[in-house]
């Protein structure tokens, strides 16, 4: 969209860009005299991030600017190779540097510098917007996901996670929710689509099943009214027991409510209010 395009100039526009600086600056507040470079007005950290295939790609938070800037850099060379405009020049990587650059997949790489980056050191995941939660191991969910703006609110609980993927997500899809499809995923955002999608197909069939459920009549009818009954009352005790546990996690995060994001990005993207 509009808004992604005018971001990624602003992100990706030279130092001595007046026009792009300009408007990374009013709508950040804080930037970096580096391209790709920005700094996050909660943390402090140094963000770095790259635009590849029309997404932005995140590399790693940093303490400083300049370990920010060679991020960038690295992911740069492996994707342009020679031609790419680096931060810190060419001269500052050796030969051998970028021949092995060229070897690593994309996907690699960005695992790589996530790894290396000061939010890592510091004992969180590789991942933006996840953290380890230790008294949550008990629970089998270690991995925690915040969010620092949503809904009007700071620092959003958004729930506790088995793997760093899925406490990933979760972030994702409240970044998406946030800023729309110009937002710095952890995954590639065309994925949340198909996530949407297909639960919109699954609906779709449901309800189709329903109407010929009804369309039936006679004492079949009847019959599966009494067994609906009994489903009910199992499917409400199920239910009634994953409350407790999702109680006591709540109660260890020291938050009353996760928000239902699958549900609330399904709405966007059925509703036509998203659109890749």
């Amino acid at each position: 969209g509009e808004g992604g395009n005018k971001r990624k100039a602003a992100n990706d526009a030279p130092s001595g860009s007046a026009s792009g600086a300009k408007h990374y600056k009013a709508k950040h507040l804080l930037t970096s005299k580096f391209r790709g470079v920005s700094q996050h007005r909660l943390t402090g950290r140094w963000e770095a991030s790259i635009w590849v295939d029309k997404k932005q790609v995140y590399l790693g938070g940093y303490d400083k600017e300049e370990k920010a800037a060679r991020a960038y850099d690295i992911a740069a060379i492996r994707c342009k190779g020679k031609q790419a405009r680096l931060n810190l020049g060419q001269a500052n990587y050796a030969p051998k540097e970028v021949e092995d650059l060229q070897q690593m997949t994309f996907h690699d790489l960005v695992a790589k510098l996530r790894r290396e980056s000061s939010a890592f050191s510091r004992g969180k995941s590789k991942y933006r917007g996840v953290s380890g939660h230790k008294v949550a191991t008990s629970f089998q969910r270690p991995w925690e996901a915040r969010i620092g703006r949503f809904n009007g609110k700071k620092n959003v609980f958004l729930g506790l996670f088995e793997t760093e993927e899925e406490a990933a997500r979760q972030y994702d899809r409240a970044l998406i929710i946030s800023k729309g499809l110009s937002a710095k995923t952890n995954f590639d955002i065309r994925e949340y689509e198909e996530e949407a999608m297909k639960l919109l197909d699954e609906r779709r069939r449901v309800q189709g099943n329903e109407e010929e459920e009804e369309g039936k009549a006679g004492g079949a009818g009847g019959a599966r009214g009494a067994d609906g009954a009994g489903f009910s009352q199992g499917q409400g005790q199920g239910q009634g027991e994953a409350g407790t546990q999702e109680a006591q996690w709540r109660k260890v995060a020291g938050t009353r409510s996760v928000p239902n994001l699958k549900e609330m990005l399904y709405k966007k993207f059925a509703s036509g209010e998203f659109s890749m």
